[in-house]
């Protein structure tokens, strides 16, 4: 082979090697590339960049929409429905008991039976539903968009009520509060807060209990307050708080 020949060989032969390592050299490139920033926008979730602007839900407590009341009794089959799919919802949540949904389709029913079981829209952002009778009621409110409940009262001077009021402890009621923040979306938050009208060692005695999670960073709050008869949780928007609350730790 003529000395020419030859360097035209050689030539080429060093030209495949060089493109045949450029793969490795750009997959080299983007490996180091994707471990040391490609992660970086998914860490938003529990972390104190997340702000309460960035959570829809917690826009819509922030800043309510337009004053809306509309109470209707139309169809008490469709809300009896409605009513009873949220119920079934919080359970699977952790946020009520099976006992307590049993007591709550009582209340549905007996309403519906009093007729006394009502729709009503009170912003152009909340639905609510409510029914009562003699023995009790309860008041329902979900937020349209996410259907989320964010407001749920109960009150009932049936005996069953009381006796689930009292396997509420100061611990379960923090882990209630826990999983609402969760079912809401707002376990973004990750600066949670928990406040008490009565210290752990004098829950089993008080009558009346209010427990409060707050969250600066998503500016919204949560609250269960408990009596002997009644029971509420629900979701607000600001950081204010009642006075006299006790940290909870």
């Amino acid at each position: 082979m003529k000395r020419k020949d030859i360097g035209i060989v050689l030539a080429a032969l060093c030209l495949s090697a060089a493109l045949c390592a450029v793969p490795a050299g750009v997959f080299a490139v983007t490996d180091s590339a994707l471990f040391s920033g490609a992660f970086t926008q998914n860490t938003r979730r529990g972390s104190l960049d997340v702000t309460g602007d960035d959570v829809y839900l917690a826009r819509v407590l922030r800043e309510p929409g337009e004053e809306i009341y509309i109470e209707s009794n139309a169809n008490p089959d469709l809300y009896s429905q409605n009513v009873n799919a949220k119920f079934e919802e919080l359970m699977q949540a952790g946020l009520i008991d099976q006992n307590m949904q049993v007591l709550l389709q009582e209340l549905v029913g007996r309403a519906w039976g009093e007729g006394t079981l009502r729709c009503i829209i009170e912003t152009s952002d909340i639905t609510g539903y409510s029914g009562s009778d003699e023995w009790g009621g309860f008041e329902l409110q979900v937020e349209n968009m996410t259907g989320k409940t964010v407001y749920l009262s109960v009150w009932s001077n049936d005996g069953m009520m009381a006796g689930i009021m009292e396997q509420i402890s100061i611990l379960s009621a923090r882990a209630m509060l826990g999983a609402y923040l969760k079912y809401l979306g707002f376990d973004v938050f990750n600066d949670w807060k928990y406040y008490s009208t009565a210290p752990e060692d004098e829950w089993d005695d008080a009558g009346w209990v209010d427990v409060w999670a707050v969250s600066e960073t998503g500016e919204v709050c949560i609250e269960f307050l408990r009596g002997w008869s009644f029971c509420r949780i629900s979701a607000s928007g600001g950081t204010v708080l009642p006075d006299g609350l006790l940290p909870l730790e």
